[in-house]
C-alpha cells in the first residue's frame, strides 16, 4: 500500500504545480504529429527561463533539444524542448511527456 502512495501517476498535475512554483505560467503541450496512429506531444520552455536553471540542467536540456528536436526537424528559435511524449492515448501522451519534462529538469515525479 505504501508503494502506491509513494508513486505518483499524475505527472501531469506535478508539472502544472512546478511550473506554477517557478511562476511559468501554463505548461502547453505542442502536437508534433500523430504518426502511425500515435500522439507525439512536447513541451517547450522560453530560453530565458532555461537560463535561469542550474548549468548542468541547461546543458542536459540544451542536448536533449538538439538530439530529439533532429528527429522532428524542430525549427523553434527561442524556445528550448524540454520534454516529449508518445502514445497512442492523448491522455497518456501528455502524462509521458510530463513526466519526460520532469526528468530533465531533475524533479522528482513526487514533488
Amino acid at each position: 500500500f505504501s508503494d502506491i502512495i509513494m508513486h505518483n501517476d499524475n505527472t501531469k498535475d506535478t508539472l502544472i504545480r512546478f511550473f506554477n512554483y517557478m511562476k511559468w505560467g501554463k505548461d502547453e503541450y505542442v502536437d508534433l504529429c500523430f504518426d502511425h496512429g500515435r500522439y507525439v506531444k512536447a513541451i517547450f520552455l522560453n530560453s530565458l527561463k532555461v537560463k535561469s536553471l542550474p548549468q548542468q540542467t541547461r546543458k542536459k536540456l540544451i542536448e536533449y533539444h538538439k538530439n530529439v528536436g533532429q528527429k522532428y526537424k524542430l525549427e523553434q528559435k527561442n524556445d528550448i524542448l524540454v520534454g516529449i511524449g508518445i502514445s497512442k492515448n492523448k491522455t497518456h501522451c501528455e502524462q509521458k511527456c510530463s513526466f519526460s519534462v520532469l526528468s530533465n529538469l531533475g524533479i522528482d515525479e513526487n514533488w
